[in-house]
This record gives C-alpha cells, structure tokens and sequence, in this order.
C-alpha cells in the first residue's frame, strides 16, 4: 500500500476523509489504484499535483497516462481528464484535454468543489 496526496502549486490545502494507495510491482512494471477523498480551502489555487507515488518512474522520455474519475468538479465544455507522470518525476499532473480539440491544459484547484471532492486514479507505469 502507498498513500497518496494531492498538492497545489498555489497556497491551497487539503483535508482528506480517505487516502488509498494500492500496487503491485512485476519486474519493472508499477500497476497501482489511487484514491482520495477531500475537501480544501481554495485559498490561493494554482494547479492541482499528484503525489505519493510508490516508486519513481523512469528516466526514459516516457509520459505515461492514467485513467482519471474526479468528482464535483466544475468545468465548461466537454474535457477529458488525464492523469500522468513526468519521466523520473515523484510528483503527477492532470491534464485537461478538451474534446472538440481546442487545447488542454492543467487542472487548476479552483475547478474542485471546496466542500468536497474524490478523486480516483489507476494505470501502470515503468520503474
């Protein structure tokens, strides 16, 4: 088990109701589930980061992706969300992906309902 967090690049923090973390490692393969359930201050929002990750991802110009749920979130227009690792990174982004192809960018804080949120995160990444 693991237990993962949610940071911002802005001055807002999080109180947690529940943070799971759960992996399992084959060879140099991460598969993991990461769910947190939160509310927070909203104070300063910058973008919303990941962290708490088992291992490290590798150094090997790789991106990976993950299948992202967030709940009470407040968005315009129809937007994918994507979670990802940077290569050797310890700490996750979620990209905002808008369907009809107009750009992405990152999830700001601002767009979570401060009274309460979830968030559940799973996928596998190289070590």
């Amino acid at each position: 088990t693991f237990t993962p967090c949610l940071n911002d690049t802005g001055s807002t923090t999080f109180s947690y109701s529940y943070q799971t973390g759960n992996y399992t490692k084959i060879g140099n393969k991460v598969f993991f589930y990461f769910s947190v359930g939160f509310t927070h201050n909203n104070s300063s929002p910058g973008v919303l980061q990941l962290k708490g990750f088992p291992f490290t991802p590798a150094d090997n110009s790789s991106y990976p992706r993950f299948t992202t749920t967030v709940n009470k979130v407040s968005l315009s227009g129809p937007i994918a969300l994507t979670a990802y690792l940077g290569p050797n990174a310890a700490t996750g982004n979620i990209l905002l992906t808008y369907i009809n192809g107009t750009g992405w960018g990152s999830l700001s804080t601002s767009a979570l309902t401060a009274a309460g949120s979830d968030m559940t995160i799973s996928g596998f990444y190289t070590v």
